[in-house]
């Protein structure tokens, strides 16, 4: 007489119960959090527009500065993002922000960070009489203040993250195959 395995009863209840969780969480958990995760990035991106939503023009907000001046200054800005700081001379903790800042957007085409001390050496703009609340503004391409900031530590984090949502995004190469290098070169 052979014999014979047998599994345990306890064996095909468990089973069963694991079987009817992996559903579950297949139908029902996963697609759940997914639906969380994008609405929260969904939520954050809507917020992070809103907040650089164009507040005003740059000739509104540097009303008084002459109009040579405000020349000289869009001329320096122009199709640029730029981040413009008011706060001259730097203190060392400011400087080491605005080194973090070039290393992390000065490779980008589009982003420049200006100084007015070197506006000033570049264009002659006198900024003598301009008195700012807020030392630093985020200046898109087309001359519209996106916001502006003070030097503490949560406004710069606002700051950062303003900036990358107002870059464009860069292109990414494309992948091309040997055949079609081969098509574009002159034939003998």
């Amino acid at each position: 007489m052979g014999s014979v395995f047998h599994f345990p009863l306890f064996y095909f209840i468990t089973m069963r119960y694991l079987i009817a969780a992996a559903v579950v969480l297949m139908l029902f958990v996963l697609p759940a959090g997914s639906w969380w995760y994008l609405k929260s990035g969904l939520e954050y991106r809507i917020q992070v527009r809103d907040e650089t939503a164009v507040k005003s023009s740059f000739d509104e907000q540097l009303t008084d500065l002459s109009e040579t001046s405000r020349t000289a200054l869009r001329g320096a800005l122009e199709n640029k993002i730029t981040v413009l700081n008011f706060s001259s001379p730097l203190t060392v903790e400011q400087s080491d922000i605005v080194m973090r800042i070039i290393e992390k957007y000065g490779g980008r085409e589009l982003f420049q960070l200006l100084h007015f001390s070197e506006i000033d050496s570049i264009s002659k703009v006198d900024v003598t009489n301009h008195k700012a609340d807020f030392p630093i503004y985020l200046i898109d391409q087309k001359l519209q203040v996106r916001n502006t900031y003070t030097w503490e530590e949560d406004q710069i984090k606002q700051l950062v993250i303003h900036i990358a949502a107002v870059l464009p995004v860069p292109g990414r190469e494309t992948i091309s195959l040997k055949r079609d290098l081969k098509t574009n070169e002159p034939s003998n």
